[in-house]
């Protein structure tokens, strides 16, 4: 299957945003062990309306037995960072044709390191 990736342009000029950008494909392909070195081992998935994922192994459990429905497009509109905080946001089509808005807020374990704490996620299906 083929799979669209865009992404803001100015994502290589700042490494936070470079780290986002990463976490949202490797979430997106359902391979988080792609981007783990920028996750914290404690690592908290709040997805609002359901159970929050805590902790690596949990998160790459969650993955590896998901649903077959699979991401075939991912456009990152913005992502927006300030200290040890940040927001991404886009849109995704997946393989049953559905399509879906989402919000990412992220919280890294401080303003000068690139590692991920927790991400807080508001998903929206298109009508």
């Amino acid at each position: 299957m083929d799979f669209t990736f865009t992404y803001p342009k100015d994502c290589s000029n700042a490494p936070k945003k470079e780290t986002i950008k990463e976490m949202i494909h490797a979430f997106a392909r359902k391979d988080p062990s792609q981007g783990s070195h920028y996750l914290s081992e404690d690592i908290q998935w709040q997805r609002v309306n359901h159970q929050s994922i805590i902790g690596k192994e949990s998160l790459f459990h969650f993955f590896a037995n998901t649903e077959n429905n699979h991401v075939l497009s991912l456009h990152i509109e913005r992502i927006i960072t300030h200290g040890k905080l940040a927001s991404a946001d886009g849109t995704y089509t997946m393989s049953d044709s559905s399509t879906f808005s989402f919000c990412h807020i992220i919280t890294f374990t401080s303003a000068g390191k690139n590692t991920i704490n927790t991400v807080k996620t508001f998903l929206i299906k298109h009508d």
